[in-house]
């Protein structure tokens, strides 16, 4: 079999042998649990999934501007884009995008999208058309043209 295309059952498997090479049991003593989770690579994971002061400061700036301009869709995609370029989404309880958006803004993965595909559609017809897209139905009606089209 291909190395590449394990199945859901063998990559679970793969990633539920310990480090002695033994696989867990239902009834592991609690300090084996807290040892294995922290043994430096699983540490250096969660480590790299922190953000420091000033990734915080841009991610509450971003979500206060979300959360309190609802109705100006084309500005939350910017700022939807800005936190998933810079994964400002990421922490100790968000590990993807749609985690966040259900827990955080109460927005569906979909939606975060959505809003992110109608803000780069607005980018591209703002300064060339005659009228803007003035509501996210508008925008995303455009999405089936090619850029230039738009």
């Amino acid at each position: 079999m291909n190395q590449q295309l394990m199945s859901a059952e063998e990559e679970t498997r793969h990633h539920d042998v310990l480090p002695n090479g033994q696989a867990p049991s239902g009834s592991m003593p609690p300090e084996e649990i807290g040892r294995i989770a922290n043994t430096p690579g699983r540490r250096n994971r969660q480590l790299s999934m922190l953000l420091d002061e000033q990734q915080r400061a841009r991610r509450v700036e971003y979500e206060e501007y979300i959360l309190q301009h609802e109705k100006d869709v084309f500005q939350m995609g910017y700022y939807l884009r800005k936190i998933i370029a810079e994964k400002l989404y990421r922490d100790e309880t968000h590990r993807t995008i749609e985690a966040y958006g259900k827990r955080v803004l109460q927005m569906s993965r979909r939606r975060i999208y959505e809003l992110m595909q109608a803000r780069e559609i607005y980018e591209n017809v703002r300064d060339s058309a005659q009228i803007a897209p003035a509501n996210i139905e508008q925008a995303l009606a455009l999405k089936s043209l090619s850029t230039e089209m738009q």
